[in-house]
């Protein structure tokens, strides 16, 4: 079967899947009459408009439609993954992004992180360290220009970040000791049931 087939028997797979036809996503997509079906019927290629308009109505994302059509090159399945997580995360509502990127950065591996940083000197010998990144020197130094009591402002609110982030961790299963926190509900029951 040739691509442009195999690419249209895909699409009208689709369309029976969504009940939908190849004028409701000419409609949908707002793409000009018989700018879909007409392809379709004659089983030439689409345009990149028509593929662009296609991922919309099918919630898909424009390049992988593009690469069905073979308007683009296909890429490994791990980019098509990352492609496709972007397109479902731009969807959602922006405190939910928000809360998503908080787990994927506690998700990280962390290589080797700096100790927590208690104090003003603890900060100036930081500035001395040669490991740090340029990003992290300047914030040092920017950090050594404030005023004394802002600097103390700006510790707590970095030990109250540094709890929060001990918690989520703890939320999401990031702890290395867990058992606590698994026998701590078990333990709580069977005290009340005496």
């Amino acid at each position: 079967m040739a691509k442009n087939d195999q690419f249209w028997a895909w699409v009208e797979e689709e369309i029976e899947a969504r009940d939908l036809s190849y004028h409701a996503i000419e409609r949908l997509a707002r793409l000009s009459n018989a700018a879909v079906s007409k392809p379709a019927r004659s089983r030439t290629a689409p345009s990149t408009l028509v593929c662009v308009g296609i991922a919309q109505v099918f919630g898909l994302t424009p390049e992988s439609v593009m690469r069905r059509a073979g308007l683009l090159p296909p890429v490994p399945p791990a980019v098509e993954e990352e492609e496709e997580l972007v397109q479902v995360f731009r969807r959602l509502p922006p405190n939910v992004r928000s809360i998503l990127v908080l787990m994927v950065r506690a998700l990280r591996p962390l290589q080797s992180p700096p100790p927590p940083v208690r104090s003003v000197e603890a900060v100036r010998a930081r500035r001395e360290d040669d490991d740090d990144d340029l990003l992290s020197r300047q914030l040092i130094e920017a950090f050594l220009d404030l005023p004394p009591g802002l600097q103390r402002i700006a510790m707590d609110e970095v030990e109250q970040a540094q709890q929060h982030m001990a918690s989520l961790a703890r939320i999401i299963g990031l702890e290395e000791d867990q058992t606590d926190y698994d026998q701590a509900p078990r333990e709580e029951a069977a005290g009340s049931q005496d």
